[in-house]
């Protein structure tokens, strides 16, 4: 997957939350997230920084975890 440069305005835009009963069908798409920042050799990645809009992160050592309220950068 290509990472969204800094300054694209899909990384502004609001994600969206995923429902438990839904996770199963992302399956695909959070090996592929992961795999993504592995190969970029980082620490963490969100689903908006490979285009999708959706409250999803990966990141070490947990390869998959799951964002419950937004975050905004004024409040890192």
């Amino acid at each position: 997957m290509d990472i969204i440069q800094l300054g694209n305005p899909q990384l502004r835009e609001t994600s969206q939350p995923l429902s438990p009963d839904t996770l199963n069908s992302h399956s695909g798409f959070f090996q592929n997230l992961h795999d993504t920042m592995a190969h970029h050799n980082g620490v963490g990645i969100a689903a908006p920084q490979v285009g999708q809009s959706i409250r999803r992160l990966s990141s070490l050592p947990n390869p998959i975890a799951v964002i419950r309220m937004p975050l905004r950068w004024n409040q890192l």
